[in-house]
């Protein structure tokens, strides 16, 4: 369970997420596991509310692949279908067909947050690329993020304190989010 925001505001954008590992609802103490939830793609950087073993499946993705540029939705979409493709193909216990369960199309058990200069993307499990202008958050904590984003944009100048502030907020209200705050600037 997570709770991630990016946030853009006077040509800053900082992405933020909490740190806590939870498995099946085992908490495990920050001073005994600490798990980074946000990685850089090139010159992106990408967080995900799912399982944690994205965090293999991505690295071991971008160790076969250049990262490619990912500043609109389409290159978004192209790099996740190819993402998608690498795990149905090269991991057995990923079925080789879509899931018929919840959406006709290929699912990815996650979903993703990815911030750059040249945009703000949320990816759905269903691979649906959405682009924000100014915040968005993903995870179990998401919507008390939401709120706090909807509050501080416009009483905050700056977005590190708000990407802060948000992922706090979700920290302190879903009980599946916790561990110290990991913030990155994108550059």
């Amino acid at each position: 369970m997570t709770v991630a925001v990016a946030v853009r505001k006077h040509g800053k954008v900082y992405i933020a997420a909490d740190s806590l590992v939870n498995f099946g609802g085992q908490r495990y103490r920050e001073e005994n596991c600490q798990f980074h939830k946000i990685h850089r793609v090139g010159t992106s950087f990408v967080a995900w509310a799912g399982w944690s073993l994205y965090a293999e499946l991505l690295t071991a993705h971008l160790a076969r692949h250049d990262p490619p540029e990912l500043a609109t939705e389409s290159q978004v979409f192209d790099f996740f279908v190819q993402f998608w493709r690498e795990l149905r193909d090269e991991f057995t216990w990923t079925p080789k067909t879509a899931s018929m369960g919840s959406a006709p199309f290929a699912e990815l058990d996650s979903t993703f947050l990815l911030a750059n200069r040249s945009g703000i993307f949320r990816v759905a499990a269903d691979m649906d690329v959405t682009e924000f202008q100014q915040y968005t958050a993903i995870g179990s904590g998401s919507k008390y993020a939401l709120g706090a984003l909807h509050v501080l944009y416009h009483r905050l100048d700056d977005p590190a304190a708000i990407a802060r502030e948000a992922v706090r907020v979700g920290i302190d209200c879903d009980v599946y989010c916790g561990g110290p705050i990991d913030i990155m600037e994108v550059s």
